[in-house]
């Protein structure tokens, strides 16, 4: 049995099995996905998620974007600021919440000195954050004026 169902613009359908429940099949959403969004005017929603049962639940409810954020340091690990976060922790936070989603664009943070020394440096370690954390975009957030050759590398980064 197959129903359309639409949630504020975000799923798809949903299907139904008798042996599975709900199941959500939806696309991928991705920087054009949300690029377009932008020039239709259309809503985006986005949430931070810090572990596998959150990023599901988001990713069920239709949310287009989980943000993995280096506030996870006051608000999972009850620290008074961001600055203890390593990228140890945002690899394993990421990799949780990238398992759980299915569909939303996962948005990871560099955290607190993860990106100051060098491009060289905030590079590796957004790599590092795709690759054990299962990402595909990495998030740099930071007011830093970054040379031209960033973009050119394979890494993708939001700048």
């Amino acid at each position: 049995m197959h129903s359309g169902m639409h949630l504020n613009g975000c799923l798809e359908s949903i299907e139904m099995s008798s042996s599975r429940g709900y199941v959500n099949v939806r696309k991928k959403v991705t920087v054009r996905t949300l690029l377009n969004m932008k020039k239709s005017g259309e809503r985006i929603a986005m949430m931070t998620a810090y572990d596998f049962p959150t990023a599901n639940l988001l990713s069920d409810a239709g949310l287009h974007v989980l943000l993995i954020g280096d506030s996870l340091g006051m608000v999972v690990q009850g620290h008074d600021t961001t600055v203890p976060v390593t990228v140890d922790h945002m690899v394993y936070h990421t990799n949780m919440v990238s398992r759980g989603a299915d569909g939303p664009l996962i948005v990871t943070d560099l955290p607190f000195m993860s990106y100051h020394a060098s491009l060289e440096v905030a590079m590796r370690n957004a790599a590092r954050i795709m690759q054990e954390g299962a990402l595909t975009p990495s998030n740099l957030r930071a007011a830093v004026k970054w040379p031209r050759r960033s973009r050119t590398s394979s890494t993708p980064v939001c700048l």
